[in-house]
């Protein structure tokens, strides 16, 4: 007799998008099931971060059909890459924070499910204008990033690095940066002419726009800030929600 998993639940959450950024008819809300061992595998292959967490979210995602999570904004897609862990795992999720005023370190346990989610508000607009630059003075029409935008640059950095083996730095920094500009001034441009655009932008207009835009688009999304206690000295603790082991590998206390 074939046997089959009753292990799999499933649970609905609604995007911090509310769906808005992906056409007509897209809902604010999306059905996810937990993680099976062939997910298990997938995660576990080498084809990097994203395409590994894209293609395990497409096959987790059970509504909306055919969905394709290479498509979504960034804020939606760690929001479902942290729903689909604690519907898989179950929400509580240890990380190692270290004390700032007597130096020592804990481990906390953090409830995924109790992070707060910012959602999409009425008066958000794509695309987005940032400006005056304080240098140039330039206006840039931006757009917020999708997945596809960071693995498409991923592959041309790697294409660029193996070709110019003495490339100084990142080429994924600049070519992120020109990921989120559609315009200048208004005026359409080619991706050539945003590239030279961005690479020659004053070191205070890139850091204005850097801070703008992130300022912008951070407004959305699930906040990783978290607060603790020490356990040694009683002190305060802010931390930001670190990306460890423990996310994919839970340890269970057996």
């Amino acid at each position: 007799m074939k046997m089959k998993s009753k292990s799999t639940i499933s649970e609905v959450y609604k995007l911090p998008s509310l769906g808005k950024l992906y056409g007509e008819g897209f809902p604010e809300e999306v059905t996810i099931r937990s993680m099976t061992t062939l997910e298990e595998k997938m995660r576990l292959g080498n084809q990097g971060f994203y395409k590994t967490i894209t293609t395990i979210l497409d096959s987790v995602v059970t509504s909306p059909e055919n969905f394709e999570s290479k498509y979504m904004t960034l804020f939606d897609f760690n929001f479902l890459m942290y729903k689909m862990r604690a519907v898989s795992y179950g929400p509580t999720y240890k990380v190692t924070v270290t004390c700032p005023d007597c130096g020592k370190s804990q481990v906390v346990r953090v409830n995924l499910d109790d992070l707060k989610v910012d959602y999409l508000q009425d008066d958000a607009v794509e695309p987005f204008k940032i400006g005056p630059l304080p240098r140039s003075g330039d206006t840039l029409t931006c757009r917020y990033l999708r997945v596809t935008d960071l693995m498409s640059n991923q592959k041309k950095s790697d294409e660029i690095i193996s070709k110019n083996p003495d490339y100084q730095g990142d080429p994924s920094y600049i070519l992120d940066l020109c990921s989120r500009i559609m315009s200048i001034n208004d005026e359409e441009i080619t991706p050539y002419e945003v590239q030279m655009y961005v690479e020659e932008m004053s070191a205070m207009d890139s850091q204005y726009f850097t801070q703008a835009y992130n300022k912008y688009v951070n407004k959305v999304g699930m906040d990783n800030s978290c607060e603790t206690t020490c356990e040694y000295c009683g002190s305060h603790i802010d931390f930001t929600l670190p990306f460890n082991s423990e996310f994919f590998r839970p340890t269970y206390d057996i």
